[in-house]
């Protein structure tokens, strides 16, 4: 590369950040907000493509005004996300703050930890979760409690793991609905802990991290398991988050089996009177 190109591309990144910073400084939120600072240092040396592709595409331009707004809010950065997210947003994340320290996450004012519930089943495998399942009931209103939630388990060749295809409708800021999927990889790492599991994924360019536990497998009236319930435990860079799902094999929960996932929960110290209940019908996700 060429002095003069390495000069070029120099100017491009700084002009690039400074229109992000520019226009990030004029969002419209009415309040002083906490949205992470650009090393533009780091971004001249390992991301300096990926950075004039995103500030030169509209929604991944719109996508960091956005986030710069939110500062630590994670409800407010997830709307911002399913909203303006693509391939250059992915790119952009996935240099700037999964490869290179480039953009530190705001951490958050208070920092959260988990409450981790205990009493969970005796015997696992991860066998069990094989096929598809749909979230009937969720806990956290951030992310649990989209319409459509179908969740696919499949082994991998190793048969030690199983890859996850989530698919969720989320509605944009847009006021669109959106179509998503995500996939991730989960593990049993522990066969003396059976019932604790772990799921990793790249999302958005950012790696996620869960702990998965679960806390009964219901069989009703079925010779098969037919309801899961299972707390998480999850985080990004600094930010962590919880929540507790009921998996089931099809929307057909029955009263019986709503009575003892509270009790389950209850068990916990798990409010069950405070979950969403996602609507799994008429979804076109479903094939």
């Amino acid at each position: 590369m060429t002095a003069m190109t390495t000069l070029l591309n120099s100017l491009l990144v700084f002009s690039a950040v400074c229109f992000y910073l520019v226009a990030s400084s004029n969002v419209p939120w009415g309040k002083e907000t906490k949205g992470p600072t650009p090393d533009i240092g780091c971004m001249l040396e390992y991301c300096s493509l990926q950075t004039v592709e995103c500030i030169a595409n509209e929604d991944c331009r719109t996508a960091l005004i956005c986030l710069d707004a939110c500062g630590s809010n994670q409800s407010c950065s997830f709307d911002c996300l399913v909203t303006y997210e693509n391939t250059e947003f992915d790119a952009f994340i996935q240099c700037t703050m999964t490869e290179h320290p480039c953009i530190i996450l705001t951490p958050p004012d208070h920092p959260f930890v988990c409450t981790k519930p205990n009493k969970t089943v005796s015997n696992f495998t991860l066998s069990q979760l094989e096929g598809t399942w749909y979230i009937v009931k969720g806990r956290n209103p951030v992310y649990d409690c989209f319409n459509c939630q179908i969740t696919t388990y499949v082994p991998n060749d190793d048969k030690t793991s199983y890859k996850v295809t989530e698919l969720y409708d989320v509605k944009t800021l847009k006021g669109e609905v959106k179509h998503m999927i995500s996939h991730e990889k989960i593990v049993q790492p522990d066969l003396k802990q059976p019932a604790i599991l772990n799921m990793t994924a790249i999302e958005e360019g950012r790696p996620h991290q869960q702990e998965w536990r679960i806390l009964s497998v219901l069989r009703g009236n079925h010779d098969y398991d037919h309801v899961i319930v299972a707390y998480y435990c999850g985080s990004t860079w600094s930010w962590k988050y919880e929540g507790t799902l009921v998996w089931a094999r099809d929307s057909a929960v029955t009263d019986e089996e709503i009575a003892q996932v509270n009790e389950v929960l209850k068990a916990n110290g798990i409010d069950f009177s405070q979950f969403c209940s996602p609507s799994v019908d008429n979804c076109k996700h479903d094939n």
